[in-house]
């Protein structure tokens, strides 16, 4: 089903509700038509809506569910604006020469950024690289507004930049900290609303956040008591004990169902990946398409859940379907 489409079979109160929001936040009903279309894949479809953020599913059984949309900005430069990070790159490599190096910026480049004092103080660096007064071929320039790291990979005859790897910002931690704190704030706030209604929440973020799968297990789940891994079929199951440490496993997030991770993909729709949560009271699950995380066999009173990867596939739910 195509996500404009969507608009035309939402109920009245619901299209009205998503419209006024709208208005103020764009980027939101997108991600919400986004999801819905991932909800209808199995079987979940749109009744009504609860407060200002919960959308109410009814599924094929009957069974309901609270669906709400999180979005999760990702910069589009992450290590700052292409001119200013350019500008660095050029004076550095005019520092090194013939010298290959790696380039490891750890902050975002500010705008109008002057390389010229960076460059200096990677000149005295080399020069005592050369003088051997400086021991091994890495080293850390920080200052109030940059932090980078620059790494000698040896010489050699100079075809193009000097520069063999830039590598931008490690944020993906940050992130998900930041996720985890939003998500903690509102579960809290639903409870009230939504007087014990299992809920799936939806991050949907703006540009390709490339977030690992691992960090996001380790977030909802916590550490694996055992994995199982082969490369045949790309089979991938694991299993966890019920833990406070990890967000699913908190006491105050028993109604939280599942998280469902969206990004947007060139084809003008958007990846899934749906993790779901084994110890959410109901239990409930959305039997939706796309790569998915879910339970295999866990027993009603067992603190201990196994769950295994679907296997990866593309999932482009684009203006076409």
């Amino acid at each position: 089903m195509a996500v404009e489409s969507l608009r035309s079979w939402l109920p009245v109160e619901v299209a009205q509700w998503v419209s006024e929001r709208a208005a103020d936040e764009p980027w939101w009903e997108q991600m919400l038509l986004n999801a819905l279309a991932l909800a209808g894949t199995g079987g979940a479809r749109a009744v009504g809506n609860i407060g200002p953020d919960i959308v109410r599913l009814v599924l094929p059984g009957g069974e309901e569910v609270g669906l709400v949309v999180l979005v999760q900005p990702v910069d589009t430069h992450p290590m700052g604006h292409p001119e200013d990070v350019q500008r660095l790159v050029e004076a550095l490599g005019s520092t090194f020469g013939s010298r290959r190096y790696v380039l490891y910026i750890r902050r975002r480049v500010p705008s109008g950024l002057d390389p010229a004092p960076i460059a200096r103080a990677v000149r005295l660096w080399l020069s005592a690289v050369d003088s051997g007064e400086w021991e091994g071929r890495h080293a850390v320039y920080e200052d109030e507004n940059v932090a980078i790291e620059l790494t000698l990979a040896g010489h050699g005859e100079r075809q193009g930049s000097s520069l063999l790897l830039c590598v931008g910002p490690v944020r993906a931690l940050e992130r998900l900290t930041a996720l985890d704190a939003r998500l903690v704030d509102l579960i809290d706030r639903h409870k009230t609303e939504a007087a014990g209604l299992p809920l799936v929440y939806c991050v949907g973020a703006t540009q390709p956040s490339r977030v690992p799968r691992g960090y996001l297990q380790q977030l909802l789940y916590g550490t694996a008591d055992w994995v199982h891994a082969q490369n045949v079929e790309w089979e991938y199951s694991a299993s966890f004990s019920h833990s406070g440490r990890s967000l699913f496993g908190d006491p105050g997030c028993t109604t939280m169902a599942s998280i469902w991770w969206l990004e947007p993909l060139p084809c003008g729709g958007f990846s899934s990946v749906a993790l779901d949560n084994p110890w959410c009271k109901p239990r409930v699950s959305i039997p939706i398409e796309g790569t998915r995380f879910s339970t295999v066999e866990t027993e009603q009173d067992d603190p201990s859940s196994v769950l295994r990867w679907s296997a990866p596939r593309p999932s482009c739910w684009s203006k076409e379907r």
